[in-house]
């Protein structure tokens, strides 16, 4: 019989360590990154509209970070890049 793993005492360091890393005004310099098929939904944009923008160097389009073959756009960049464009008529 395989014997039980005793739970030990949460210790002050252990929840104080959860509560700077996990809360979200313990950096408040985090930039927030969204995936892309996410932000397509978002916007309500197909997949060749983006790789339009992403590929228009006139357009001003935030780059995109790659990981694992993925591609992750800053929210905060996208933000401010669609609050520059004109509205379109």
């Amino acid at each position: 019989m395989r014997k039980r793993k005793s739970s030990r005492p949460r210790r002050a360091t252990d929840i104080a360590h959860k509560a700077i890393c996990c809360s979200p005004a313990a950096f408040p310099d985090e930039v927030h990154f969204i995936p892309g098929p996410k932000l397509r939904a978002k916007l309500g944009i197909s997949a060749v509209t983006l790789w339009r923008w992403r590929h228009d160097v006139k357009s001003g389009f935030p780059p995109a970070k790659v990981i694992n073959g993925r591609l992750y756009f800053s929210l905060d960049a996208v933000t401010a890049w669609l609050a520059k464009q004109p509205e379109a008529a």
